[in-house]
């Protein structure tokens, strides 16, 4: 696990409790909001390794194998982790059009 004590965008401290995903199958999920630049992140966030256990062992592997998203996640959080800060705080307006899945979006 890898836990953040400061916000990976802005590097703020200001980081407060946002919500708990206790429905999934498999660990739990929580976020944290980040009180100056307003982004949601799971906090602890899953490593490489327990990302590969989560698919591996709790997601729904038929329809996971048939799209090959184990290649896509992975690509994009390459994409992401090799992004300057400053280009993904100016494109969260995108993010929050898009909302999240079954969470309460980015507000």
């Amino acid at each position: 696990m890898i836990l953040y004590k400061k916000c990976p965008i802005c590097n703020s401290e200001q980081l407060v409790g946002f919500a708990m995903d206790l429905k999934r199958k498999g660990p739990h999920i929580s976020r944290v909001k980040c009180k100056a630049c307003k982004v949601s992140f799971a906090n602890p966030m899953a490593d490489k390794k327990e990302l590969e256990e989560y698919y591996n062992s709790y997601y729904e592997k038929d329809h996971y194998n048939s799209m090959n998203y184990q290649k896509i996640i992975l690509e994009k959080f390459e994409e992401i982790e090799n992004q300057p800060n400053q280009r993904i705080i100016k494109n969260i307006r995108y993010l929050n059009k898009l909302g999240s899945g079954g969470g309460g979006g980015i507000s």
